[in-house]
């Protein structure tokens, strides 16, 4: 997998977030939770078969407040690879 990757998020999942910045998704055939943040809100919201990963990483850098990236592109194809190991995402 590599930037150019687009991945599409799985039909059977849904996510909620908190006010606090925290979140949960969920699988809603198989009841798995999985916590998680804004910024992975934010790559799900993108994984619609339409955006690389690639572009979600610049958006996410367009959208950050300060002179850095909240997240690298290692890290980005981390969270990738945890979506596709677990069954999140299809690569599209």
């Amino acid at each position: 997998m590599d930037l150019s990757t687009k991945l599409l998020l799985k039909e059977k999942f849904t996510f909620h977030m908190e006010e606090s910045g925290k979140g949960f998704l969920m699988d809603c055939i198989s009841g798995d939770v999985y916590e998680i943040n804004d910024t992975t809100q934010y790559i799900l919201e993108k994984c619609d078969g339409k955006h690389s990963l690639s572009e979600i990483f610049q958006m996410i850098c367009n959208t950050s407040k300060g002179d850095e990236c909240e997240i690298t592109k290692e890290d980005i194809l981390e969270i990738a690879n945890f979506f596709i190991v677990n069954n999140i995402c299809d690569i599209d």
